[in-house]
């Protein structure tokens, strides 16, 4: 695609599209596109190498960052799908290994690990919803800022108080 010159009216085509729809709903389906996706390629750096080069930017785009941090949610949606779906994948020697060893069928353990799973996938993306790159590093600031002048104040009495 980059020889060819493709990846720059893919990634103008998909940000305008995606703009639409704003920074929460994307991460969520960037999300939610990683979770087949994981299934489809197991290999977690095969599955980097195949998609990053277009959602990476993509990010970057969405939440209109130069310094890469769109790019960085979107790996952390990546991570997330990846560790969620390796979990529970019939590809992944470690769980067949261990289900072997436990002498426990595939699809039993399957039956009870699914609601596991849909919590840890609502976890996510209730948590990647609220990953805006600004606002979080602004809200850790705020927080930084009154420990540091509460501890200044009282720094004779050596007590930290967070309020």
């Amino acid at each position: 695609m980059t020889a060819g010159g493709m990846d720059a009216t893919v990634l103008y085509w998909g940000s305008t599209a995606l703009e639409a729809f704003g920074k929460v709903p994307f991460i969520n389906l960037t999300f939610l596109f990683y979770l087949p996706m994981s299934f489809l390629i197991p290999s977690t750096s095969g599955l980097a190498g195949a998609s990053m080069p277009i959602m990476g930017p993509l990010g970057d785009l969405v939440f209109k960052t130069t310094d890469g941090t769109g790019a960085s949610i979107v790996i952390t949606a990546y991570a997330a799908a990846s560790g969620i779906i390796n979990l529970i994948t019939p590809t992944s020697g470690v769980v067949m290994g261990a289900l072997t060893i436990a002498k426990l069928p595939y699809e039993r353990w399957l039956k009870h690990m699914l609601k596991f799973v849909g919590i840890l996938m609502v976890i996510s993306m209730l948590m990647l919803s609220y990953c805006d790159p600004y606002s979080i590093g602004d809200k850790i600031l705020t927080l930084f800022r009154k420990v540091y002048v509460r501890y200044e104040s009282k720094k004779g009495e050596g007590i930290c108080e967070i309020k």
